[in-house]
């Protein structure tokens, strides 16, 4: 009896290949492209080096505080996939736009049609 399990839900310490749910199972990775601005399934897309915009006070925390090493983490530059029409809105002459909920700031790297289309293929190796 083979077993098919999608990757993304299996603990990582039963990712081996000799895991401790048998030898009989096959694990599939779930590599559908998402948009990272606005979780939107997409079939191409925009490789980009993106941050999201936050606010902080450093007057509220110290530099060696959780709040500051968070922001810090989440206001970093990160290697991304985003939809075109993501692209578009963020591709302007600050490289920043609000999409949903959040805020985003597109890197110099990325803007003015800099950023690489991928495709599936591309993404898997990505």
């Amino acid at each position: 009896m083979i077993i098919l399990l999608d990757y993304d839900f299996i603990p990582k310490y039963q990712r081996k290949a000799h895991s401790p749910i048998g030898p009989s199972v096959i694990f599939k990775r779930n590599l559908i492209m998402q948009c990272y601005a606005c979780d939107s399934k997409i079939s191409k897309a925009r490789k980009v080096k993106l941050r999201v915009v936050k606010n902080f006070d450093p007057r509220l925390s110290g530099p060696d505080s959780a709040a500051f090493i968070s922001y810090k983490e989440d206001t970093t530059f990160r290697w991304v996939v985003i939809c075109e029409e993501c692209y578009c809105a963020n591709n302007n002459h600050c490289g920043v736009e609000a999409i949903g909920f959040n805020s985003f700031n597109l890197d110099g790297v990325s803007r003015a049609g800099k950023a690489t289309i991928i495709d599936e293929a591309k993404y898997v190796e990505f």
